[in-house]
């Protein structure tokens, strides 16, 4: 679906793992055979490329001019969380 594409793009894109996580948990949401290890928000790039193409959701492709739109409407700051 396109919203479960544009997560796919989070999950493999977005600066912050948080949200590689959380994206990564609405996807398991929605496919309740995927197990947790089976993505690694912490991951590097490639390996969470290599992971979401192991998922199989070949149908779940963000469409590209949406994608762009939300990119460029996107704030891009980053953020400091002190602990």
């Amino acid at each position: 679906t396109q919203g479960e594409g544009i997560l796919l793009s989070a999950m493999a894109r977005d600066d912050y793992p948080a949200v590689r996580r959380l994206a990564w948990r609405s996807v398991r949401r929605s496919n309740p055979s995927f197990e947790a290890e089976d993505f690694d928000p912490m991951a590097s790039r490639e390996q969470r490329l290599e992971a979401i193409e192991s998922l199989g959701l070949p149908q779940a492709r963000p469409d590209s001019d949406l994608l762009e739109r939300l990119e460029a409407e996107a704030a891009h700051v980053n953020i400091e969380i002190g602990e």
